[in-house]
């Protein structure tokens, strides 16, 4: 094989290589994650439209949600900080 061939073949391995290597990783990571729970009364049995708040710490941004029939809630896309959840029951 010549030089310049040997070269070529490198530098499209090292092509590929970065590619595959780099892309997925870069797609599949994101800054933030989610909070969920689910409400239960003292007995274990799912209480389902309690008020849940979610304040960050921080910045005092907060978010509301009402429990689902299965008493679970759910908070995507959250920034990663301290946070304070209050549940109430109206």
């Amino acid at each position: 094989m010549s030089k310049q061939r040997v070269a070529i073949q490198f530098v499209v391995a090292a092509l590929l290589a970065l590619v595959f290597s780099i892309s997925p990783t870069v797609r599949g990571q994101t800054g933030y994650g989610s909070i969920l729970g689910r409400v239960t009364d003292p007995s274990g049995a799912v209480v389902s439209g309690v008020t849940v708040t979610l304040r960050n710490e921080a910045t005092n941004v907060a978010s509301v949600r009402q429990t689902n029939a299965d008493g679970e809630y759910v908070f995507p896309d959250v920034i990663p900080g301290v946070y304070e959840i209050v549940i109430r029951q109206e």
